[in-house]
This record gives C-alpha cells, structure tokens and sequence, in this order.
C-alpha cells in the first residue's frame, strides 16, 4: 500500500465533505462532538499531506518540524481526549455515561502527559518506503504504559455506548488498528491515523442513523 502527499490530500477532501454532512445531520447538540470527528481527521490529514510535501528537502526544518508537530498534536493529544468526551457526550443511558466518565478521565491524563512529551521532547517524522516514520524520544519506561492507555480511550469507548452502530464503528477501527500493528508497527501512528481517518465517514451512519444491516438496531 503506498501512502503519499496525494493520498493524504485526497482523503483530507472527502473526510471534510463527510465531516460537514454528519454535522449537519447531527440534529440534537450531544452529538456534534461525534459528528465532528471526520472534520478533525480531514485537517490531520491534511496536515500529513503537507508534510510529504516538505520532508524530502532537509532545508525546510522549520516547515517540517511545525507540520510534524501539528499532526502529532491531533495523533496524539486530540483522540485520546475527544473520543471517550464525544463517546461520552454521545450516550444518553446514564450507567453507561458514568463507565465513560471513567475512560474520559484516563484521556485527560493521558493527552496531558503526551502534551507534555511533545513540548519537551524530540520527535523526528521520517520518509521511508511510502511510509512517514514518527520517531519519538519519550520517556521509555512510560510508553508502553501511555501506548496501552491511548489504545483503551481511543478504541474501548465506542464499546460501552448503547448506540449499536457505533459499537460496530469500534469493531472496525479496532480491526484497522490490528492490521497497522501486524503489518506496518514500523509506521503504526501514520497507517492507523491514515485508516481511522478513513473509516471515519461511517460516523455519518451512525449520527444519521443508518441501518447497518443485520447488525443495526
């Protein structure tokens, strides 16, 4: 699978467009959190777009370290906090929305400390094999604690709603996370980043109520 600069632009057009229809079904103000996320995956995309184009002239540091540091903001510190707070938004069972009140906390902490990693530390985007390599000198000992939280709050969440189609979004996102760490692990926050962006349009199935199916309410 080759990524690149066009990839990347071209699922930024259409992640807006789909961002823009699940805004405007989203008819009831909780779920406008939810309904924003292709927006937000758009404009990392982009970002990454922008990116590609900067990375293969070593002279454009400033550029490459600000579009670097702009997608890994969204990657980052963004979905750790906006899922579970969408998710948690989202669901109207109020059992269910104190569980997620629970993953929403674990976000905060989480996207706090990889703010924190990202102002302090170094982080290195690299091209290689159509890939973009995101090389972070985090604090070792904590990254595969802060590697297993992220995970929890960005893929659990969708699990514990009441809403059955999002259960199913999860499902699949959970899938596209299994095959980026199977077979690009090398390139894990870009690739899954790239899939989740991707399968993000089923959002709009799930704001506008779209039977999924047989595995639709």
């Amino acid at each position: 699978m080759c990524f690149s600069a066009t990839a990347s632009f071209v699922s930024a057009s259409v992640l807006t467009v789909a961002g823009a229809i699940s805004l405007k079904s989203a008819k009831k103000k909780h779920q406008k959190l939810f309904a924003a996320i292709p927006l937000l995956f758009g404009t990392q995309q982009l970002l990454e777009g922008l990116l590609w184009l900067v990375l293969p002239d070593a002279s454009n540091k400033e550029a490459i370290t600000t579009f670097t540091l702009l997608f890994l903001f969204f990657a980052q510190v963004v979905w750790p906090l906006w899922v579970p707070l969408s998710v948690w938004v989202y669901e109207e069972d109020q059992k269910r929305k104190n569980t997620l009140f629970i993953f929403l906390i674990i976000g905060i902490i989480v996207s706090g400390y990889l703010a924190f990693c990202l102002i302090n530390y170094d982080v290195v985007a690299v091209a290689k094999e159509h890939h973009i390599q995101y090389q972070l000198s985090f604090i070792e000992k904590i990254v595969p604690i802060s590697g297993w939280l992220y995970f929890v709050t960005t893929v659990i969440p969708p699990f514990i709603s009441t809403c059955h189609r999002m259960r199913i979004l999860g499902t699949i996102i959970f899938l596209s996370y299994l095959v980026s760490k199977i077979y690009f692990n090398d390139y894990l926050i870009s690739v899954w980043c790239f899939f989740a962006a991707v399968l993000s349009v089923l959002v709009i199935l799930v704001v506008r109520q779209v039977p999924l199916g047989k595995f639709a309410k």
